[in-house]
């Protein structure tokens, strides 16, 4: 629940509470690979469910990110549900899909049902008639990972775009704040030199005063891979010389908000269908195991992070400044 009181809360809150949580708390539950309650989530009442205030009139970008979707089952469809609601107060602009988008071996095709029953019919039409900016999990690559690049051509009125394995988009604020996102392969990056040359070479040559990447594989993790020291070794460097703020993976099938590393922030969204276990260390800021996904509000000097759990509603608010 959205647990601020009522000089603090920000007037975002109230109309995402208003308008996610006509389903109240009657949704069931779905909690898959365990049984064991998360661990990491603040209680009511600390920090982390103050969202400072914002003026009304002040330029914001909003979007979504979860990953691990690609199950069509009840968990991505409570997920879709609670995203679906959530927006018609919060009106994000578009969502960022992190991978693993079909289960449990990609698709076979440009053809294939799984794009009708995973995404086209599985999240709302007229809700979320907003576009999808995917990346490639593990799991995509097991069949023709490079239909999902075609199917963005072969069908321009979908809401699915992955223009290629990785690729960068800009969005511009009213007041002239620029907001950059780069997809990447984290499947291929460790050994692609050219992904790698241009995601350091556009990372140096953007002018955005927010600059967001977002891939499937986590850097930094107290999940169930944990921490992947070969993707350190390969991106942080570039991360820190490139200006990153902050890094979005999924691969985890949980939620976690980390503390920043040289200045960059890691969070895992990647609880889009079926979940499991979480922990968490000195390094932790938040974390469940539980079925969400997270919002985000980003305006000149801030970037706040609502994460929701979808049988619950908003669980935790962050705040990254720049």
């Amino acid at each position: 629940m959205c647990k601020h009181s009522a000089k603090d809360r920000p007037r975002i809150c109230t109309l995402a509470l208003i308008a996610l949580f006509v389903i109240g708390n009657s949704a069931p539950i779905y909690g898959f690979g365990t049984a064991e309650p998360p661990e990491c989530r603040p209680a009511a009442g600390s920090a982390g469910f103050t969202a400072p205030a914002v003026a009304p009139d002040t330029p914001v970008l909003r979007f979504y990110a979860l990953g691990d979707t690609g199950t069509g089952d009840a968990g991505q469809a409570a997920v879709a549900r609670a995203m679906s609601r959530f927006q018609s107060g919060f009106t994000a602009g578009f969502v960022l899909l992190l991978g693993d988008n079909f289960y449990p071996r990609g698709v076979r095709s440009t053809d294939d049902r799984q794009w009708r029953d995973r995404f086209e019919e599985l999240y709302d039409s007229t809700e979320l008639n907003l576009p999808f900016y995917a990346v490639l999990g593990n799991h995509d690559y097991r069949r023709n990972e490079k239909a999902q690049v075609e199917y963005t051509f072969e069908h321009p009125e979908s809401r699915w775009k992955m223009p290629a394995r990785y690729y960068s988009f800009i969005r511009e604020l009213p007041d002239g704040t620029r907001i950059e996102l780069f997809g990447i392969d984290t499947n291929t990056i460790e050994t692609d030199d050219p992904q790698l040359n241009w995601l350091s070479d556009a990372l140096s040559l953007s002018a955005a005063d927010w600059k967001i990447v977002f891939g499937h594989h986590v850097l930094y993790s107290n999940g169930h891979y944990g921490s992947d020291q070969k993707l350190i070794a390969r991106l942080l460097e570039v991360f820190v010389r490139g200006g990153v703020a902050l890094y979005l993976a999924g691969h985890e099938h949980d939620l976690q908000i980390l503390n920043p590393v040289s200045g960059v922030s890691y969070m895992v969204s990647g609880a889009g269908s079926r979940t499991r276990k979480t922990g968490c260390s000195d390094n932790t800021v938040y974390s469940a195991g539980l079925p969400g996904f997270m919002a985000f509000e980003v305006s000149r000097n801030r970037l706040l992070t609502y994460v929701l759990i979808a049988d619950e509603g908003i669980d935790y608010v962050h705040t990254l400044r720049k």
